[in-house]
């Protein structure tokens, strides 16, 4: 299934959304989703931002790429 939606309930609870919009909790200390999720979560991982880890991401996977958009959650 694909992601459609991530939902941050009002308790800050964060869940992924599929197609049908049935909600996955978000359980570990990071997420990243794509194609450069991987690269971006051992970013993460090492202490990177998660700005940071998009633009890692972006170079070393050639699928990665555009403009980066920050949304701070608070």
């Amino acid at each position: 299934k694909e992601l459609s939606a991530i939902l941050v309930d009002p308790k800050g609870k964060v869940f992924l959304m599929d197609e049908e919009y049935k909600p996955f909790p978000i359980k570990s200390k990071y997420h990243a989703d794509g194609s450069g999720g991987d690269l971006a979560l051992g970013a993460m991982e090492a202490g990177a931002s998660a700005e940071d880890a998009v633009k890692i991401a972006i170079k070393y996977d050639t699928a990665c790429g555009g403009k980066i958009q920050v949304v701070k959650l608070g």
